[in-house]
């Protein structure tokens, strides 16, 4: 495993994983660390979800599009009286975040290879998260069904996505357009609008009770220089220490915009993070 090689544009695009990070575990939480102060949703998101673990004194709780992982491997070992499921379509992420499970001893985490347009394997389920994934999903109604159909009456559904797409900054949305990242390679099916996303969640079923915007104009440009420089990293292998070096010059930037758009309340932004109840 040592002589294997990092491909950055294959992690960073196509949810591949260094063998470095299984062998040393520390560094898988550095990640969990990076993504949750370097993109915005994830702060809202782990507020939401701890104040909805909040309201059962045990129960179920469904990540359906878990990734790598992030919003309940670290949850989990908090709350002994739930038990949490990521679901994703993914093998390598299943594969990932199984592995990390057992290094790490979390015996109340089971991650299943399933495709969220198909009858969830997991019911009577309290609270069920779905964390920017619906853009990528090309039949999003049948998933909103099937969220609807496991869940328990009164349960919480925390959803998050991007909506709008509005960009900032030409030089983005010229290397966008022209160079290969995360969006095109995961095939995105679409880009809501607040009021698409929520009128679907409605017909689901759903009753929306809180809705919170994220990315204001501030936000937008600091994920837009954050994403550029991803872009650089997955698309040169030759300069590709300089992007480094560009990133870690750019890192305060960043964390500072992140944080004064953070301040606002918005009324719109790229981003839409919705609590709904069964």
């Amino acid at each position: 495993m040592s002589g294997e090689k990092l491909n950055i544009s294959s992690h960073l695009n196509d949810h591949t994983y260094p063998w470095f990070l299984m062998r040393y575990p520390c560094l898988i939480r550095f990640v969990y660390f990076w993504n949750l102060h370097l993109l915005q949703r994830n702060k809202v998101v782990k507020r939401a979800l701890g104040n909805g673990l909040q309201k059962y004194p045990s129960g179920k709780v469904l990540d359906a599009g878990c990734g790598e992982g992030m919003h309940v491997l670290p949850v989990a070992p908090r709350f002994p009286a739930f038990k949490f499921f990521g679901l994703d379509k993914n093998k390598n992420h299943i594969d990932f975040c199984t592995k990390y499970s057992k290094t790490e001893n979390v015996p109340n985490v089971l991650f299943v290879c399933h495709n969220i347009t198909e009858k969830l394997p997991v019911q009577e389920i309290n609270i069920l998260l779905c964390i920017g994934t619906l853009q990528y999903v090309r039949n999003d109604v049948k998933a909103l069904c099937n969220f609807y159909n496991s869940m328990k009456s009164n349960g919480l559904a925390i959803i998050y996505t991007p909506i709008n797409g509005q960009t900032i900054l030409p030089v983005y949305r010229y290397f966008f357009d022209k160079k290969k990242h995360y969006e095109k390679s995961q095939n995105r099916e679409r880009i809501y609008s607040a009021g698409e996303i929520i009128s679907k969640l409605e017909s689901a079923g759903f009753r929306i009770i809180e809705k919170e915007f994220t990315y204001g104009k501030i936000g937008v440009v600091a994920h837009e220089i954050y994403s550029l420089l991803l872009m650089g990293l997955s698309n040169s292998s030759v300069f590709s220490v300089i992007f480094v070096m560009l990133l870690i010059f750019f890192l305060p930037l960043i964390l500072i915009f992140n944080f004064l758009d953070s301040l606002f309340v918005k009324g719109n932004g790229n981003g839409l993070l919705i609590i709904a109840q069964k």
